[in-house]
């Protein structure tokens, strides 16, 4: 039975795991369905498995017009960061500090109230005819949104209707590419005003320094050493280094399995899993900001696409937030534009992402010009593994209760033991196996475009770019086009698409990448033939 059962497995273990999720997907959907209750980001909880939406309507929106970028509507800031879990941001000390740094003793009570509408505030003033703030009303279905409601950056609530006026709110906020806050530019009476705000958001920066900064490195060993391996020189630089990191290292699925308990979900989803979706991204963003100096915090909300809103006769846009929208960023503090969300998530469809100081040219000519140190991702599992074979049999394979006994004949012991034997090398074999689905073809995908920086070609491209089929057709005249936009059109969607690729899609991207591989090596001299063989497209393809 065993045998016959892993031969099923073997043959067909996609199959097993999809039906697996699906099953365990319907029941989570229906119960989440019938109690009106959703999987929640806004616990702070790095979640150590799957996640399967409901559906179910948690906000409605009405805006003035159609936004023109993404909302990201947030309920929950991260301050620190303890055994897989982002503790609620609770700020009043963090104020008390501000109080006597100011000297407002007397006058601490204004400073929560000054800061959170300081941005919105000054921006009005400052901008002129050139600004114009948006109107949003957000009514709210869930009682999450009840007790704490969801609200856009740089923004300023106008009015609040409690639960027996509908749970609405009022809200005006300004879009991340309006902010232009220019301090010598207020109207005179405005003046006085302008000069507290400027004193609050400079004593905010400091604090928010010391504050935003701090996290368990003894906790995190190797996060901290691909940080330290990896230094970078400002902001812009740190930015493209995690994304690229991210991206190449992961890839977005909502359902990546189940995490160990007695590892850190964070480290687990980067450095052994590879699978994981917004949480994941998100928390491990905000943890290498954090090692790199920027104040940073772990935010989840929901975020909501112009496309999700509708024109209605009456001129205003509407849209039905449901969990479908439900996802997690990194905030990093920024001069003059305060707490500033930072997607790092891949995008669906390979869209374009903004990103703050920072415009998409020189994020590509960064990535282009990158020489990061990545070996950590390689070598420190092969060390666990060999210290774990070190280790010896310090693990116990049989359920509890299960005892058998050696005692019988020499037929006996040698049928148990090559039971055994198979056991352990069916469940190593499946792990592996897992393992290699999982990264296969993004990790090849990556390699690729490592050879062509390698070999001297399209060192101005990631992969990524709209146009890089078009320049691989370019770069190899001798393969047909079709299988170029093809292996491209693959590529993409292992890294970026939520359904599994097909043997036959892996089988074509690997042809082409072997065919290339060829390709490159033939105009290398001998040595670097080698070099781009076994250390950057890998012996074993």
């Amino acid at each position: 039975m065993f045998l016959l059962s892993w031969i099923l497995v073997n043959n067909h273990s996609q199959w097993f795991y999809q039906t697996a999720y699906r099953i365990e997907g319907a029941v989570r959907r229906t119960a989440q369905q019938i109690n009106g209750q959703t999987d929640s980001f806004s616990d702070g909880v790095i979640s150590r498995g799957n996640i399967y939406p409901s559906g179910n309507v948690q906000m409605e929106l009405w805006a003035d017009q159609l936004p023109e970028e993404t909302l990201y509507l947030r309920n929950f800031s991260g301050g620190s960061y303890e055994n897989g879990r982002w503790l609620a941001a609770e700020e009043e000390e963090l104020f008390l500090r501000m109080a006597e740094t100011l000297h407002w003793e007397q006058w601490s009570d204004w400073i929560p109230n000054m800061y959170n509408v300081l941005y919105f505030l000054m921006n009005l003033y400052s901008g002129g005819s050139e600004t114009e703030a948006h109107m949003m009303q957000i009514r709210y279905l869930s009682e999450d949104g009840q007790e704490n409601p969801y609200f856009p950056y740089y923004s300023r609530v106008s009015q609040w209707h409690g639960r027996e006026e509908g749970n609405m709110s009022t809200v005006w906020y300004f879009n991340q590419d309006e902010m232009n806050i220019r301090w010598d530019q207020v109207p005179d009476v405005f003046s006085a005003t302008r000069n507290w705000y400027y004193a609050i958001q400079e004593t905010y920066l400091q604090e928010a320094q010391s504050v935003y900064t701090e996290l368990p490195e003894g906790e995190l060993p190797r996060l901290t050493e691909l940080c330290r391996e990896n230094p970078q020189e400002d902001l812009s630089h740190i930015t493209a280094f995690i994304l690229y990191t991210l991206q190449s290292q992961a890839s977005y699925t909502r359902t990546p399995g189940l995490y160990p308990v007695n590892q850190d979900p964070t480290e687990y989803f980067l450095f052994e899993s590879g699978e994981g979706y917004c949480q994941h991204f998100a928390s491990a963003a905000a943890l290498m900001y954090r090692l790199y100096g920027i104040p940073a915090r772990y935010a989840a909300g929901y975020a909501v696409s112009p496309s999700d809103f509708e024109q209605q006769e009456n001129g205003r846009y509407y849209a039905a937030v449901t969990d479908e929208s439900a996802h997690a960023w990194v905030e990093i503090f920024l001069e003059d534009l305060g707490w500033t969300p930072v997607e790092v998530t891949p995008p669906a469809n390979n869209a374009q992402i903004s990103y703050p100081m920072m415009t998409q040219e020189e994020l590509e000519g960064i990535l282009g010009n990158q020489n990061w140190n990545l070996e950590i991702f390689q070598a420190l599992p092969r060390e666990q593994e060999a210290e774990e074979a070190e280790a010896g049999n310090d693990f116990d394979l049989l359920p509890k209760g299960f005892s058998f006994s050696l005692e019988g004949t020499e037929t006996g012991k040698l049928l148990w033991g090559m039971f055994l034997a198979s056991a352990v090398f069916a469940l190593a074999w499946q792990n592996q196996h897992r393992k290699k689905e999982r990264r296969e073809i993004p990790e090849l995908f990556t390699r690729l475009v490592k050879a062509l920086h390698f070999a001297g070609y399209l060192r101005d491209y990631t992969g990524t770019e709209r146009n890089f089929p078009a320049q691989l057709k370019q770069l190899f005249p001798e393969l047909p086009e079709s299988q170029t936009e093809e292996a491209v059109r693959i590529a993409w969607k292992a890294a970026f698409g939520e359904s599994p690729l097909s043997p036959g899609e892996e089988k074509e991207f690997r042809d082409y990448y072997i065919q290339a591989a060829e390709e490159l090596g033939g105009r290398q001299n001998p040595l670097r033939r080698l070099i781009l063989r076994y250390r950057i497209m890998g012996a074993r393809l």
